[in-house]
């Protein structure tokens, strides 16, 4: 059981931290698992970034004109006149999800483009 217990938390880790040594002594595993909620978060405001990401991609590539700076804040009218269309707008962002890599972490990035350490490593 314990074998089992340490393969199966060496796959998560793996998931997890790609491309880092993954500990293959049970303490070790289980240090790196106490930790591995945090890393979960992480996966997920990275799969964020590089949705909005391919999301911002597509619209630049429709409007080659759009000035993205006009997108650094959400305009308070547009709440309702986006209501109509939210149907369309959750099938399309389900489209372009399509066309999103989540397999590579994407780490968030400060005003001069540059990546932020992580909080959360094993």
């Amino acid at each position: 059981m314990l074998r089992r217990l340490q393969r199966v938390g060496a796959q998560v880790l793996a998931a997890l931290w790609p491309g880092e040594v993954i500990p293959r002594i049970l303490s070790r595993t289980a240090d790196w698992l106490e930790v591995a909620a945090g890393r979960f978060e992480a996966w997920k405001a990275s799969a964020a970034r590089s949705g909005a990401r391919r999301a911002l991609e597509f619209v630049k590539a429709w409007y080659p004109e759009l000035i993205l700076d006009q997108l650094a804040t959400w305009r308070q009218e547009a709440d309702m006149e986006l209501e109509p269309a939210r149907p369309a707008i959750i099938q399309r962002a389900s489209a372009i999800a399509d066309y999103t890599d989540t397999s590579a972490f994407a780490p968030e990035v400060d005003d001069n483009d540059v990546a932020q350490p992580e909080e959360c490593s094993g």
